[in-house]
């Protein structure tokens, strides 16, 4: 039993990778807000600091640090070259509440985790703190739910593999409008399922 649910845990490690790809692709090319279904508009996107590792040789990674290492020329060519991020510096807004906080794509693991200001005084903080972690928690799961909804359906290899290939390659990638057409034909299909 332990070595099928570890066989399915290392069978699943590029989803990591994948997910920080596509918030990526999706921030740089339609705007870091994102509908979540369940919270409403979420602002994510990659901060400071962005760690790739080759899809070959695990050994080989480089590190991306300031401002916006996401938008350093860089960070595209480190895609070019087979390199996928594996560890990103992640800054999240929801409404009046901002987080930032790393994030361990393969592991799917978060550290240095900031929450926003703490309001309450006494015993009621640690409850408060429970809550505001709670709530990133259910957003970070929202938001993987939505990329898992585009990434088994069949939009994925058809229509966003080939649009992350092109803006990889600085080529124009997909239009807004085609992007929600094939988020909607996603979500249409996850509900017939």
């Amino acid at each position: 039993m332990e070595e099928v649910m570890l066989d399915v845990v290392e069978g699943t490690r590029f989803l990591g990778p994948e997910f920080l790809v596509w918030l990526w692709f999706r921030g740089e090319m339609y705007g870091t807000e994102i509908e979540v279904e369940g919270h409403g508009a979420v602002e994510v996107w990659l901060d400071a600091q962005l760690v790739f590792e080759s899809q070959l040789d695990s050994t080989e990674r480089m590190t991306l640090r300031g401002a916006s290492p996401s938008g350093s020329p860089e960070s595209l060519t480190a895609m070019r070259q087979g390199k996928l991020p594996v560890r990103a510096r992640v800054a999240l807004n929801h409404g009046k509440l901002s987080y930032t906080f790393g994030f361990d794509a393969q592991r799917f693991a978060i550290s240095n985790l900031k929450i926003p200001a703490v309001v309450e005084e006494g015993e009621e903080v640690f409850y408060e703190r429970m809550m505001l972690v709670e709530q990133l928690d259910q957003l970070l799961g929202a938001l993987y739910v939505e990329f898992l909804m585009l990434r088994i359906s069949p939009e994925w290899d058809a229509t966003l593999v080939p649009a992350i290939q092109r803006w990889v390659s600085g080529e124009e990638a997909l239009s807004e409008a085609d992007y929600k057409r094939a988020t909607r034909r996603a979500r249409q299909a996850a509900t017939k399922a």
